[in-house]
């Protein structure tokens, strides 16, 4: 076994200026995550009060799965895509199941 799973909701504040450029990257990046092994949910989502609020749902099998999604190219591309055009840095909340 590889050890628990890894979950993450990830919040990014996107400046409404870059809010539909950073969305499309979004989906680009999130339609290859979804075909790497080791991945059981990523899903983009958004709070319709704020909807430069973005948040990101993933669920790794594991930290190895987690850790080789952050190497991906489209992972990178979107990394360095985004800097500049967030209002404040990523928030990361790591979960648990119970």
């Amino acid at each position: 076994m590889n050890g628990p799973k890894v979950i993450i909701l990830a919040e990014l504040i996107v400046d409404l200026g870059f809010l539909d450029e950073v969305k499309a990257a979004a989906k680009k990046s999130v339609a290859l995550a979804l075909q790497e092994p080791g991945i059981e949910l990523f899903k983009l989502t958004y709070n319709p009060m704020y909807p430069n609020c973005l948040y990101f749902f993933e669920v790794y099998t594991s930290k190895a799965a987690h850790d080789a999604h952050l190497q991906t190219p489209h992972a990178q591309e979107f990394f360095a895509f985004s800097k500049g055009k967030m209002l404040n840095p990523s928030k990361l909340t790591h979960l648990s199941e119970f």
